[in-house]
């Protein structure tokens, strides 16, 4: 291939590595545009902006990319690194003010000192991504608190975000109404807000279906604190589908959701101690891995949910819910479960199969010493003697069991005995109670 070169020449004080010394003018045969911009989606910005001093047909093409992607890189870098950096940062915007090209993605990682200058290049790119109406945001800019970058969320206010990442950031009070329509995914990580700007997101961004929090905190008075997590989604007007909290500063999360189907927790922090998922009956996939939760509700779920549950602290259960549920739970100190079971009669007929997968369910509850049952249907939990002769006791640790029939009255009055049967199979070591 033919090229022709010049060597170019540098002042003292532009000597650093991020402009090429070689430039090619020419290369020939020239590459087609689409190729030229496959090749420069695929490298960060730092060197696809290096490649574009190749030629003219490559700085054209560059200055069309949709996808600005920055990474300082490294978790360590000294003063000289971030000068050379935040130089490439004020250079490369220069550069794209001149076109008017919207963006589908703007990426910065980078390390954040709080002085002015990397204030003001942050606030710039910020500025100018939402100006030309970014689809994905992703800004990271680690950091030590308190030296965090604020971020206004309604700084954001656009029709077109759709992803927001944030690390390392604090999200200033929102006072004013949001304008996120199209916003969808959020991802946030060691950020610290303020008690508002989580329920401010769900209730004011309609479209937002994920949300995932991991290793964040409330902020009251600009000072870190213990504090309690509340998202109300109960509305149709909410669509939020899947919430995952990670390790963040909670001491009690309490989530309504009419629209959630699948919640995370996976925390170490000790003192997160209750967890409560009211009215939330479409959840499908609930994973709990949380060393010292003490206290789990679960007020409604869908009848297949999907139930995972590793607490080696937990003390007590309250199950409202379905019995066929697909539930693991690995709790060996729990010692009350209150259970409240939906729809026998209209879900199920009284066959073995039925009575295998009450077993099944009450089983994980063996660890217990007291559990307080409410079915609608006596039936439903009158065991066959031929099958109780089959099956060794489902709950023989268990010292306390009250059970409420919460259907006809009169038909758990005349069934009285065979219940009472079923129940001392089941807990041979209990005192039993019917109510």
């Amino acid at each position: 291939m033919a090229t022709n070169t010049k060597i170019v020449k540098r002042d003292e004080e532009d000597q650093d590595d991020q402009i090429p010394m070689v430039v090619v003018d020419k290369i020939r045969p020239h590459l087609p545009n689409l190729v030229i911009h496959r090749i420069q989606s695929l490298l960060p910005t730092k060197s696809a902006l290096r490649m574009s001093f190749l030629s003219k047909q490559w700085e054209g093409v560059w200055s069309l990319s949709p996808v600005i992607d920055f990474d300082q890189g490294g978790t360590h870098t000294d003063d000289e690194d971030n000068i050379k950096f935040i130089n490439i940062l004020e250079r490369y915007l220069e550069f794209r003010l001149k076109d008017k090209q919207l963006l589908d993605k703007f990426r910065l990682h980078m390390r954040y000192h709080g002085e002015g200058r990397t204030v003001t290049i942050v606030d710039m790119w910020v500025r100018f991504a939402v100006m030309r109406s970014v689809k994905e945001l992703d800004i990271s800019l680690r950091s030590i608190w308190p030296d965090y970058y604020y971020l206004s969320l309604e700084n954001l206010g656009g029709k077109s975000i759709t992803t927001l990442n944030l690390e390392y950031v604090a999200i200033d009070k929102i006072s004013n109404e949001l304008s996120l329509p199209s916003l969808k995914y959020v991802s946030l990580k060691t950020v610290r807000m303020d008690y508002s700007v989580i329920h401010r997101l769900i209730s004011e961004c309609p479209s937002m279906e994920y949300l995932s929090l991991t290793s964040c905190s409330l902020i009251d008075r600009g000072k870190m604190s213990l504090a309690t997590l509340f998202l109300y989604t109960s509305s149709s007007y909410n669509n939020l589908k899947t919430l995952e909290v990670r390790d963040c500063m909670f001491s009690y999360i309490q989530v309504t959701g009419i629209n959630l189907e699948s919640f995370t927790l996976d925390s170490r922090y000790r003192h997160l101690k209750r967890v409560a998922l009211i009215y939330s009956h479409s959840l499908k996939y609930i994973n709990i891995n949380a060393q010292y939760l003490q206290e789990f509700e679960l007020g409604g779920c869908h009848s297949s949910v999907k139930i995972t549950i590793n607490t080696p602290n937990l003390l007590t259960l309250n199950f409202f819910g379905y019995f066929n549920s697909c539930f693991s739970m690995e709790a060996p100190n729990l010692s009350k479960a209150i259970i409240r079971l939906w729809d026998w009669q209209s879900t199920f007929d009284l066959s073995w199969k039925h009575f295998s997968t009450l077993k099944g369910f009450l089983k994980e509850f063996g660890s217990c010493q007291e559990i307080r049952l409410f079915a609608n249907d006596v039936e439903a939990l009158i065991f066959p003697e031929e099958y109780r002769n089959t099956f060794p006791p489902l709950l023989p640790s268990l010292t306390s069991l009250k059970v409420m029939i919460t259907g006809n009255p009169s038909s758990a009055a005349a069934k009285d005995s065979k219940l009472r049967n079923s129940l001392y199979w089941m807990a041979p070591s209990a005192i039993v109670m019917i109510m």
